[in-house]
């Protein structure tokens, strides 16, 4: 059979078949949808011109079902029901029913709903999404009367949000968020069509560090559930508390299930950590384990920081975890009133239908519908709609001058006839055209059908009928309420059985408690923002319109991105509350400072403060620290560090494996200094200054030199003046006895000389002494060597004149000519001269200049007398050497000479301490630094002279002061025959030296 497709302008109908297709068009418009039958969905249904979607989780899990695919599978069922969610689905059917009976928003339209209980698990959330768009997923399927919402209010979880927010994107369906805060939402790429009117958890870790830094709270252990919410929570607090100087204890995800080994785990994390302020992102459900596992473990004196999910949590504020939990603060959504809602949750029955406990008659609807008659209210609104549709296609028939023709197909059946009538009502407004399809090339079939529908319509006896069908899971979800609630049971069992009468008025309930509503007004908030951009269309004004050559949308058939430009542009007032979303599709940011303070053993949530994103930047956070109860009774506000703060002097030094904020102080060394607090690195002191004894601060150095009032250096003194007393006090008894054989036989003038360079070598210790100046350094060092030079001289020639003394004396001896004191100044002179130059050139181009020497002590400078080169000092001393080596050898090869008054041995005695002198000098020099240098050297020198005093000169006075007789030489004349050579040899020494 062939068929006949007819296509006719609506301006060329009969005015009778005219109003036959308005009727059946609205007729067509308001058959009745249900709930989806799948898979064990269950929810709550309302018939209505416009229909509005809402997933909330009534129950909190589903159940365990093992498959094993030989039978169809078993979907399972949900579990764990949630009497505050209950609170949350009907406060939307509550706010519908209030928009329906106020007549300044959407007159003449009618809201319905299709609330679907998501169960918490995505998997039902994202059956019931797919149930919401089935028709506009599949527009031609046949007898599919599942109910298709116009906008969609929810998810409550961010995770379940994410996922049904990406298949409501794909259509443009605008959804509404109550409490989906995760931060990735606001991604209008991702999430075209989302909305929400509760804060992006952005505002909520930037508001919790803003706490933390209120606090000064410099060290954080941070949880988060293993979710979109948890992770991005921690990730974006983590990241700007870390720029703020704050430090992370730890970052730990929960898992979503925690197994004993989890438990352990973290149970030491908590009684380990040092952290006393621990902040955790996640929902009631997945903290509840750990917080049990707290309280098993004794966890007290921390401070958890809650975010909105928890915060107001009636289960961890029971006073099992009153002692683990107590002080804590957190943010809450910010609470709101709705009147009303507690009347009519109150009015909740098992076995009672919603339009009976609704605060809405069915005549208060029927009057905002029309005033005047409510059975025509179809019929007038349709007849305006249609003559505006009409006026639209006249213009363009006008415009493009084309005439719409008819043709025919045979063989048409009555379900096809159906389908492509709903294509027909599913069109635009703004079409120019209506295709529909009869059979047998007339209208009849059409006709029929229309006056079928017509008359159907005009017997209802009351349209709103249609409108008030309840088919709805809400009956058990009130059987469910009431078993929890009064502890009894519909079924046989040990528990008392449900009666159905009781009453909830008095019930201390989470469905009933209207007080602290925060979640529950969001979901207000959320209906009410829907409601007034569709209101917004229906207001919209021909040819004003932000469509398309300024059109506007038809409330009665509008497409879903459409009422998302409402959304996105929608402002109202809500007692004294401004509403609207940023470009991001989020509301301003306001939260409440919550304190879980004790009282008696439970907890209640007092506001200590709030957050307003909308004020000045330095406002919007504000607190009342004296209202604040902290754990313990603490009347200050507790600290949370790692480590104590390091003070001045000291310098944090980082503990390997361990946050930055756990140091060790470590003190500064010498030299450096820090002036303030948990300074991370000591500064250097400059070279003139050296840190005091806290290293807080530079101070000047110490100038260390030999001092003539230190101990040393008035031992030394002593030592020397002592011995320059005792040289002069010899010179004076020698010059007093200076006619005495033993006197004349020593050379009474290199005597003399010997001890003048002796009374050199000590008086030259005082320029060693002091503050070093320019000519103390330029003569000290030369005049000492100068004058032990003289000395050593002085012992050499006196050596040297035994051995000629001796060698005189001998048959046809021609030394005697050297004898006298002439050969003996000039060989004393000989041998000076060449030091006595070498000490000029010295003092004159190489001598030495103060100098501050500030690297050879620590914190200290050295005054000495430096920047000379060694090389002056060290031929001296060489040359010195060289002559006392060649005196010591002489001394020793004439020790044995037969004499009375040889001396040589004497001098041997004097070359060795000498020598031992100086030997145990050179190595005490090199070791020592600063003044004990100084001190080495001038015991070098006073030593020396005191060995050449004692060793030659002392015999001397021994002899002259206690062997007068021997002194006189009156033992000679005595002496036999075989003793006449030694008193010859003395004879002539005497006379020689006369």
């Amino acid at each position: 059979m062939c068929r006949m497709e007819l296509k006719w302008h609506r301006e060329s109908l009969p005015p009778l078949l005219l109003l036959l297709w308005v009727f059946a068009r609205e007729t067509r418009a308001m058959e009745p949808c249900r709930l989806s039958r799948g898979r064990a969905l269950s929810g709550i249904v309302k018939n209505a011109e416009i229909i509005l979607g809402g997933l909330f989780p009534v129950h909190s899990g589903i159940e365990d079902v093992v498959q094993n695919f030989t039978e169809p599978p078993k979907f399972p069922k949900c579990i764990n029901f949630d009497p505050r969610a209950l609170r949350w689905a009907l406060t939307m059917v509550y706010t519908i029913e209030k928009i329906n009976q106020n007549p300044h928003i959407l007159p003449n339209i009618t809201l319905g709903y299709i609330i679907y209980d998501s169960c918490y698990v995505v998997p039902k959330a994202l059956e019931a999404s797919l149930a919401f768009v089935r028709r506009r997923a599949w527009p031609n399927a046949k007898g599919d009367d599942v109910c298709t919402p116009h906008a969609i209010i929810g998810s409550s979880e961010s995770t379940i949000s994410v996922t049904v927010a990406r298949l409501f994107g794909l259509f443009y369906v605008p959804q509404v968020s109550y409490h989906s805060t995760c931060k990735c939402l606001s991604d209008k790429v991702q999430f075209p069509s989302f909305q929400r009117t509760v804060p992006s958890h952005a505002y909520q870790a930037s508001t919790m560090k803003l706490v933390v830094l209120h606090f000064d709270w410099a060290f954080v252990g941070v949880l988060g559930s293993d979710n979109d919410y948890g992770h991005n929570g921690i990730s974006q607090f983590v990241s700007e508390a870390e720029q703020e100087g704050t430090c992370i204890a730890f970052r730990e995800t929960m898992p979503k299930d925690f197994d004993a080994d989890d438990l352990v785990r973290f149970g030491d994390l908590l009684n380990e950590t040092k952290a006393k302020v621990l902040l955790v992102f996640s929902n009631e459900a997945e903290f509840l384990p750990l917080a049990l596992e707290a309280v098993r473990r004794n966890v007290t004196g921390k401070i958890w920081l809650a975010t909105e999910t928890w915060v107001t949590s009636s289960t961890l504020s029971s006073p099992e975890y009153a002692p683990s939990f107590k002080g804590s603060i957190g943010l809450a959504l910010r609470r709101g009133e709705i009147p009303g809602l507690e009347e009519f949750l109150l009015k909740i029955r098992p076995g009672k239908k919603l339009q009976d406990m609704s605060p809405v008659s069915s005549n208060v609807r029927l009057h905002k519908r029309d005033l005047n008659d409510p059975g025509k209210s179809i019929t007038r609104q349709a007849l305006l709609r249609f003559q505006r549709e009409v006026r639209e296609d006249r213009n363009i028939r006008s415009s493009n001058s084309t005439t719409d023709t008819v043709t025919a197909t045979s063989s048409a059946t009555t379900n096809t006839t159906n389908s492509e009538y709903t294509d027909m009502n599913n069109s635009s407004a703004t079409d120019s055209g209506i295709s529909t399809t009869v059979s047998s090339g007339d209208l009849s079939t059409s006709l029929g059908f229309l006056t079928s529908a017509v008359t159907t319509a005009l017997s209802t006896s009351n349209p709103s009928d249609a409108l008030d069908r309840d088919d709805s899971s809400l009956d058990a979800f009130v059987k469910r309420l009431w078993e929890i609630t009064f502890n009894c049971t519909w079924h046989q069992g040990k528990y008392k059985k449900c009666l159905g009468n009781e009453t909830l008025e008095g019930v201390n309930t989470p469905f009933t408690d209207v007080l602290d509503m925060r979640v529950t007004y969001n979901t207000h908030m959320a209906v009410l923002s829907v409601a007034h951009a569709m209101h917004d269309l229906q207001q919209c004004t021909d040819e004003e319109g932000p469509f398309i050559n300024n059109t506007c949308a038809d409330i009665m058939d509008f497409a879903p991105w459409q009422l998302l430009y409402y959304m996105r542009h929608v402002t109202f007032v809500n007692i004294n509350e401004t509403m609207k979303f940023d470009d991001s599709g989020d509301p301003p940011a306001l939260y409440e400072v919550i304190n879980w303070q004790p009282v008696g053993n439970h907890i209640e949530f007092e506001q200590v403060g709030f957050y307003d994103h909308t004020l000045d930047v330095d406002d919007r956070l504000q607190i009342d620290n004296n209202s604040i109860v902290w754990p313990a009774n603490e009347t200050k506000i507790p600290r949370s560090i790692c480590s104590e703060s390091c003070i001045a002097g000291t310098r944090k030094g980082a503990r390997k494996g361990e946050p930055f904020c756990c140091f060790d102080c470590i003190p500064c060394t010498d030299g450096e200094f820090s002036n303030v607090s948990d300074s991370r690195e000591c500064f250097r002191c400059d070279d003139e200054l050296w840190s005091n004894t806290d290293r807080t601060f530079c101070v000047p150095k110490f100038e260390e030199y030999l001092a003539y009032l230190e101990a040393i250096s008035l031992v030394l003194l002593a030592f020397a003046m002592v011995g320059v007393v005792i040289t002069i006090a010899i010179g004076l008894l020698m010059y007093r006895n200076r006619e005495l054989p033993i006197v004349k036989a020593t050379n009474r003038e290199i005597s003399g000389l010997l001890l003048v360079g002796l009374v050199g070598c000590l008086s030259t210790s005082v320029a060693f002494m002091g503050k070093p100046t320019s000519p103390s350094c330029r003569l000290r060092e030369v005049v000492s060597c100068a004058s032990l030079s003289l000395a050593v001289s002085c012992v050499l020639s006196k050596t040297v004149q035994v051995i000629i003394a001796f060698r005189a004396t001998m048959p046809g001896s021609s030394l005697r000519a050297y004898l006298g004191a002439g050969p003996q100044r000039v060989l004393v002179s000989t041998c000076f001269a060449p030091q006595l130059a070498y000490c000029l050139t010295w003092g004159i181009a190489g001598y030495s200049v103060p100098y501050r020497n500030k690297e050879s002590r620590l914190g200290i400078i050295v005054l000495e007398c430096g920047l000379a080169s060694p090389i002056w000092p060290a031929g001296s001393l060489a040359y010195i050497a060289l002559q006392a080596v060649i005196c010591f050898v002489l001394a020793f090869m004439a020790r044995k000479l037969p004499s009375a008054f040889n001396e040589a041995k004497f001098i041997t005695f004097s070359m060795l301490v000498t020598f031992l002198v100086w030997l145990a000098f050179v190595p005490a020099y090199v070791s020592t630094r600063g003044k004990f240098a100084v001190a080495t050297e001038v015991f070098a020198v006073v030593a020396s002279a005191y060995g050449l005093l004692g060793c030659i000169f002392l015999p001397k006075v021994y002899v002259i002061l206690f062997k007068t007789s021997k002194a006189k030489g009156k033992s000679v004349a005595s002496r036999t025959t075989t003793q006449s050579q030694p008193t010859e040899i003395s004879a002539v020494a005497s006379s020689s030296s006369g």
